[in-house]
């Protein structure tokens, strides 16, 4: 069940971040209307701010101009790949250490001869634990991150703002 106060948004301001796409994608109003599938005039009350988009607004805008949907209706970026890439190092780093060091794991891998059905599943019994404490703590830190935000906390260092660019 949730507690303390619930967190709800009467109205959105994308207009920062939309002028921002104005500017480093270089596109004019009518192209990121187009890109959003709504009215130049709709996209030009967007761009007053505040203002309520339609989700199927802002879904199209992602997806055609390659942005986070956290960073479009909360300004900050939504850091997941960053996130993973941390624990999984974490992760493999312990691994590597357990193999290495005395101990139950490395009595277990020191006995199984590579290619093994048994060494198969060994390292996939292991795998899978790892991935489940991996995921655990990828879910806690974005759940963390989006309170935050809620909370007017913003990001201090992005790695640049969330655009994927063109290819």
């Amino acid at each position: 069940s949730m507690s303390g106060k619930k967190v709800v948004f009467q109205e959105l301001d994308i207009s920062a971040q939309l002028r921002l796409i104005i500017a480093t994608e270089r596109l004019t109003v009518t192209e990121l209307a187009a890109a959003a599938g709504v009215s130049k005039s709709a996209m030009e009350k967007y761009l007053a701010g505040p203002s309520s988009p339609r989700a199927t607004s802002v879904a199209s805008l992602c997806a055609n101009l390659g942005l986070s949907i956290e960073w479009l209706l909360f300004g900050y970026s939504d850091n997941d790949r960053v996130r993973v890439r941390n624990q999984v190092l974490f992760a493999i780093d312990e691994l590597m250490r357990d193999l290495k060091q005395a101990g139950p794991l490395k009595d277990s891998f020191d006995k199984l001869d590579v290619g093994g059905k048994e060494f198969a599943t060994f390292a996939l019994t292991v795998a899978s634990d790892i991935a489940e404490v991996v995921a655990e703590k990828v879910w806690e830190s974005r759940k963390r991150s989006m309170r935050e935000a809620a909370e007017g906390y913003s990001e201090a260092a992005l790695d640049g703002i969330p655009f994927r660019g063109k290819e």
